[in-house]
């Protein structure tokens, strides 16, 4: 079963918008309990019933429009969660440093985009300790180093990668087949157990 990664937060492009009367769904709102108002008004006025199993009925049709809102509540236990270390974000973003030095293209903005957006409502998006207040020596040099001047409209949404460990607005620029040569047969068991994963394909 789906289920929205965070209820309260606003979703990419402002709001929840559902138009289907035939579903019994004709609302709007900024967050999912906003949206379930909205619903909820319109049922009252249609005369369209409201059971028990409501919430979850909206949301389970939210997860199908706004997939990129949420997750597979099988995620938690087909991957492995664990705090990121300063250590582990170094040394995966250091093997995309190396294949871009070796010559990588960027993937398109388009791409980079669609990627950014899958990353950013990923609960696998993770921080990670910042010692220093902030990113801080080599790993800033070694993002500045990638991304340069690309950006997406993603970014301040981006931070690791809770699999890999690489920092999302770095290695979401690298095509696949680059990428690939610093995934493990591990890491790949846990990208496929990630709904809309960008890594999967």
């Amino acid at each position: 079963m789906n289920h929205l990664i965070a209820p309260s937060r606003i979703p990419y492009g402002g709001q929840y918008v559902l138009k289907l009367p035939e579903r019994g769904m004709v609302g709007h709102g900024n967050n999912f309990e906003a949206l379930l108002r909205s619903i909820t008004e319109w049922r009252k006025a249609n005369s369209v019933p409201i059971g028990l199993g409501f919430a979850y009925e909206v949301e389970q049709v939210v997860c199908e429009k706004y997939a990129v809102e949420c997750q597979n509540s099988l995620l938690d236990k087909r991957v492995r969660r664990g705090r990121l270390t300063l250590a582990e974000v170094l040394r995966g973003t250091r093997v995309i440093l190396a294949f871009k030095l070796a010559g990588s293209p960027y993937v398109e903005q388009a791409e980079a985009e669609r990627r950014a957006a899958i990353c950013a409502a990923c609960p696998m998006n993770q921080d990670f300790p910042k010692p220093c207040g902030g990113r801080c020596g080599s790993l800033q040099e070694i993002v500045t180093a990638i991304v340069g001047s690309r950006k997406t409209l993603f970014d301040d949404r981006l931070k690791s990668c809770g699999i890999c460990g690489c920092v999302s607005s770095a290695h979401l620029l690298m095509p696949l087949d680059i990428l690939a040569k610093g995934v493990t047969s591990d890491m790949r068991e846990q990208f496929a157990a990630v709904p809309n994963c960008w890594k999967q394909t």
